[in-house]
């Protein structure tokens, strides 16, 4: 007899209920035949609220749509059904947007990971896993101090440092210094 596969959400609750248990995700990748991203993917299911689990098992949300609110707190969730609720018509990229447009991604930072206090949201849904900063005040705190220390490394050798913080910077002000003439340095925040 052949067994029907579980329904993700499931999985994920079996996957969640084994790491409890103390297995690792290798060890439930090899119990059970998935890859090790897999798992992770389904792991991050199981921590959905109820209200979206049983929304997802019901088929009122898509299982993309389910996928991308694992980046929200349990309140972000809650809004984003409730949209959908109302009549949003949103799939898996809209909500992915709604809950990462505004955070920074951790590749983008000039500081040294560690000084970061907060918290972090892994995307395992998305084409390349990527992470975002969750408080993004601090994310601006320690890259301008992160800039400012790089500033003041330029300032020991150049002979002017501007430190600017724009979407556009007008590049054509700023030329190569010909030989003899004091250069500086342009640092874009």
């Amino acid at each position: 007899m052949q067994r029907e596969p579980l329904a993700p959400l499931d999985e994920a609750e079996a996957f969640a209920a084994m790491l409890q248990h103390g297995a690792t995700v290798e060890d439930v990748a090899a119990q059970t035949g998935v890859s090790t991203r897999t798992v992770r993917r389904r792991v991050a299911l199981a921590g959905l609220c109820e209200e979206v689990k049983a929304a997802t098992r019901s088929g009122t949300i898509l299982l993309a749509v389910a996928e991308a609110l694992t980046l929200g707190s349990a309140e972000e969730q809650r809004d984003i059904l409730q949209m959908v609720d109302e009549g949003a018509d949103l799939d898996g990229y809209d909500v992915r947007r709604l809950l990462t447009d505004e955070k920074p991604v951790v590749a983008i930072a000039i500081f040294p990971i560690e000084r970061y206090t907060g918290t972090l949201t892994g995307d395992l849904f998305a084409e390349a896993e990527t992470t975002y900063f969750d408080d993004i005040e601090q994310f601006v705190r320690l890259q301008q101090e992160a800039v400012e220390e790089l500033a003041e490394q330029h300032r020991k050798s150049a002979d002017w440092v501007e430190v600017l913080s724009s979407y556009s910077v007008a590049w054509w002000q700023y030329r190569k210094a010909a030989d003899g003439e004091p250069g500086g340095v342009v640092v874009n925040l």
